[in-house]
């Protein structure tokens, strides 16, 4: 990430940058919770269809960008979660006030820190390997999408 893209940023983030050129992290953090997300159900893919289609007289598809920016929807399921995990993951809903509030979430694979929201409300459910854990589902949606991700250092 370029300095260009930390300034933008820093603009959204309130303007505070640290030594190496990042963005601070501040506000509400996703928990860490006991257990990672189950990667053989996460998913990573647009929150729409960026792409405007229309059909010319001639049958040839014309297309142009619906958009300047896309925002990003992830689908992340947690498995064999702890009853302390579940409290915790229920009060940091809580906090940020459901699907209103902005958080800072760390993906776990590029390891970029993303001010995203809650898409839908988490859907917890008895795991039914083991009925004294717990399973949940969700959905986060960028909240500033290609403008706002970080470290922390």
């Amino acid at each position: 990430m370029g300095i260009a893209s930390n300034n933008i940023i820093a603009l959204v983030t309130g303007g505070a940058l640290t030594d190496d050129n990042q963005p601070v992290i501040d506000g509400n953090v996703f928990p860490t919770l006991s257990c990672q997300p189950d990667s053989s159900l996460f998913t990573e893919k647009p929150a729409s269809d960026p792409t405007i289609r229309s059909q010319s007289e001639s049958g040839a598809v014309i297309t142009r960008a619906r958009f300047t920016t896309i925002a990003k929807v992830w689908d992340l399921r947690y498995r064999f979660m702890l009853a302390s995990d579940k409290t915790t993951l229920t009060a940091f809903e809580k906090t940020v006030n459901y699907g209103s509030g902005e958080f800072w979430w760390l993906h776990p694979l590029d390891n970029q820190y993303y001010k995203v929201k809650f898409a839908e409300s988490v859907n917890y459910q008895i795991e039914p390997d083991n009925g004294s854990a717990y399973q949940c589902s969700f959905k986060l949606v960028e909240a500033y999408p290609e403008s706002v991700t970080g470290t922390i250092s």
